[in-house]
This record gives structure tokens, C-alpha cells and sequence, in this order.
């Protein structure tokens, strides 16, 4: 697997990770606060987060300090934030 893909995973990983968060964090749901993340993640500044670039490493940066500032701890192995899943990739090609 190689890097990108793994990037990948862990990002839709941590993405869905998010809505369990531990009810000891009374996190309230804001709507200008969730409004602001997706303008930030929307904005020219991510390079539209595709895997393998600049964007997705800014991307995956910023979910992390996000979630560091919310108390979160990192659970994947060796007490890291992103972890390796494996992804398929399929490419169609033309009917005839």
C-alpha cells in the first residue's frame, strides 16, 4: 500500500472517529464553528485535499490539531494519529 492510500484511510478514519467522541468532552454542536471548518477545508489553501499533495498533507495536519484541541488522544498504533488501511483502486475503462 503506499503511502497516499494509507493517508487516505486514516483521514475518512479520523473523519468518522468524530462523531464518537466521549460525552466527557461536552463538545456542543456550533453551528458557526462547523461552518468555519468546512469554508476552511473548502478554501483554495488545501489545493482541494487530493491524496498525495500538499493539500492533503495540510488536510490531515489540520483535523489533527483539531482534534489535539479538542483532548482528544490519538488512537492508532503506536499511539499515532493515522494509521495504514488498505484501499482498492478501479479504473473503468470504456464500454464497447
Amino acid at each position: 500500500m503506499t503511502r497516499t492510500k494509507a493517508r487516505v484511510a486514516a483521514l475518512s478514519a479520523l473523519l468518522l472517529s468524530a462523531t464518537a467522541m466521549p460525552a466527557s468532552a461536552q463538545i456542543a454542536a456550533d453551528s458557526a464553528r462547523i461552518e468555519q471548518t468546512v469554508r476552511t477545508l473548502a478554501s483554495d489553501a488545501f489545493e482541494g485535499r487530493a491524496p498525495g499533495t500538499r493539500g492533503e498533507d495540510r488536510t490531515l495536519g489540520y483535523l489533527i490539531a483539531r482534534f489535539e484541541a479538542l483532548g482528544l488522544e490519538p488512537a492508532g498504533p503506536d499511539g499515532q494519529w493515522l494509521q495504514k488501511v488498505p484501499l482498492l483502486h478501479t479504473r473503468l475503462g470504456a464500454i464497447r
